[in-house]
């Protein structure tokens, strides 16, 4: 984000249920995502606040300050960094609601940044651009190693759970299916397990239409079924599981 923009967008942050973490804290949440330098399951998909309450545990001497996070219930946790590299890995997937800030002089310093973050980690996925600079699009569209420019919407709903932006077109999600089933070398012979939940596109296009693209037989967990009622998802009962054979 840019540097002159960054107070008024942590303001906005926390208002909506993030925090900052210190750079003192911020080494404890990484000892405790990365232990021998590889994320740790114990974090994966877990709550803020359940990331705070273990933290707490790793930290004595700011035990207390994590209880105090952990029971106002912050949503995001946050921590702002400058390096990037297989060595920072905040700079990579935290699978997590962990949010890494970093700051940028201007448009072609932050395009810089976001080059040296996907070269590291992420080539490929889609990047998120809220601006009103003329030409900006184009030029990350052109430069930066990314499959989609995702321009003033929300980066997670338009990349994964949003059915309604005119992107997942029938067109669209057969070429993503022919793609992303090539891509991970899917075959009649291999049988796919959904694990997330599918009125999110994301798992629609990677974990339903890639498999049955390639003739693969396909499973549904039973948590994974779910019926939607207005905005909000609610489970439907279902058997442990249902197959969709080739």
């Amino acid at each position: 984000m840019i540097n002159a923009a960054m107070p008024s967008l942590f303001t906005s942050l926390e208002a909506r249920g993030a925090v900052m973490r210190d750079a003192s804290h911020g080494a404890v949440v990484q000892s405790l995502m990365w232990p021998g330098r590889r994320l740790c399951a114990a974090v994966i998909g877990q709550s803020a606040r359940v990331i705070a309450q273990r933290s707490a545990a790793q930290d004595a001497s700011g035990r207390q300050a994590w209880h105090d996070l952990a029971h106002r219930g912050r949503r995001v946790l946050t921590v702002e960094k400058e390096d990037i590299g297989p060595a920072h890995p905040f700079s990579g997937e935290k699978l997590s609601p962990v949010l890494t800030a970093y700051g940028a002089r201007d448009f072609d310093d932050a395009a810089a940044i976001v080059e040296r973050s996907y070269c590291c980690e992420g080539a490929r996925h889609p990047v998120g651009w809220n601006s009103q600079l003329a030409g900006g699009t184009l030029r990350l569209g052109l430069t930066l190693p990314v499959s989609s420019r995702i321009v003033n919407q929300p980066h997670a709903l338009s990349t994964g759970g949003n059915f309604n932006n005119a992107l997942p077109w029938p067109a669209n999600l057969a070429a993503n299916a022919g793609a992303i089933s090539a891509k991970h070398g899917l075959t009649r012979a291999n049988r796919v397990m959904a694990v997330l939940p599918l009125h999110h596109i994301n798992a629609f296009a990677v974990t339903l239409l890639a498999p049955l693209a390639q003739g693969a037989a396909w499973q549904c967990h039973h948590a994974c079924r779910l019926a939607t009622s207005g905005r909000r998802p609610h489970r439907r009962a279902a058997p442990a599981s249902t197959w969709c054979p080739r």
